[in-house]
């Protein structure tokens, strides 16, 4: 998921290039707030020329002025992007506010949570599972170490990370990881992609084009490991089985099943 400006349409075509499953275009913290009306204004333009399936569109906090001059724009615009990105998301409550109103209008556009204070971590439970509208929650890592007084690589991110996917496996939705804040440095990338990965997250945020190889290498499985699976669901079909040395069970198999209905035709 490849963070864009609002106000850089030409940065939302290139991003489109890409091979990011989607392209978040920021009204928020990537926009000067004296050029966020600017930035409704080209958003306008740009949901009528990109493919929307492929758009999620962070917002402001609803609770503020730019916030809820976003959703009055995204209600009368013609287009509407795939999924709505919601910051300092710290109640249940306020989900179900945006779900109401996105319902009285008519639009179907999915909910993403951005769990990025103390606040919306000790609700994300709550949070995750609101309302059918919320897919998923995006852990916010930088504001979530402003908020709490830590440093970006302390342990206290981490637990974070644990509890938000918790969170969302319990309430059946996707967890995705923050950005990585290093550019150039393509091992640092794929380092902190495959810890999100094996915290159970399901996806990764990016703020550069860069990222991008990194992160799909990390979350998506090779042909091979692929191959391991199937062979792991057959093995289970039959009962308790040993495969390569390694005890197959059940749990194992749901895990490969999972793996294979994300990427089996990748």
């Amino acid at each position: 998921m490849l963070f864009v400006p609002a106000t850089r349409p030409d940065r939302v075509e290139k991003a489109y290039a890409t091979d990011a499953g989607a392209i978040i275009v920021d009204l928020e913290d990537a926009v000067a707030k004296a050029k966020r009306a600017e930035a409704r204004d080209c958003l306008a333009g740009i949901m009528a020329e990109v493919d929307c399936t492929r758009l999620i569109l962070r917002i402001n906090a609803p609770a503020t002025i730019d916030g809820i001059a976003d959703l009055q724009m995204l209600l009368q615009a013609e287009h509407c992007p795939a999924f709505i990105m919601v910051p300092k998301s710290e109640s249940a409550g306020v989900l179900r506010m945006l779900d109401a109103v996105l319902t009285e209008a008519g639009l179907d556009c999915g909910l993403l949570a951005l769990v990025e204070t103390a606040r919306g971590l000790c609700a994300v439970e709550e949070i995750a599972a609101s309302c059918p509208r919320v897919v998923g929650v995006m852990f916010g890592a930088a504001d979530m170490a402003s908020d709490v007084n830590c440093a970006p690589g302390s342990a206290v991110l981490e637990a974070a990370r644990h509890r938000i996917s918790i969170a969302c496996s319990a309430a059946g939705k996707a967890a995705i990881d923050s950005p990585a804040f290093v550019i150039d440095d393509v091992a640092a990338v794929r380092a902190e992609a495959d810890r999100a990965r094996d915290l159970g997250f399901d996806a990764k945020a990016a703020i550069h084009p860069s990222q991008i190889a990194p992160i799909n290498a990390s979350f998506q499985p090779d042909a091979e490991t692929l191959e391991r699976a199937r062979r792991i669901v057959a093995l289970a079909a039959q009962g308790v089985g040993v495969l390569d040395g390694e005890l197959i069970d059940e749990a194992m198999a749901k895990a490969a099943r999972t793996m294979i209905s994300r990427w089996g035709t990748a």
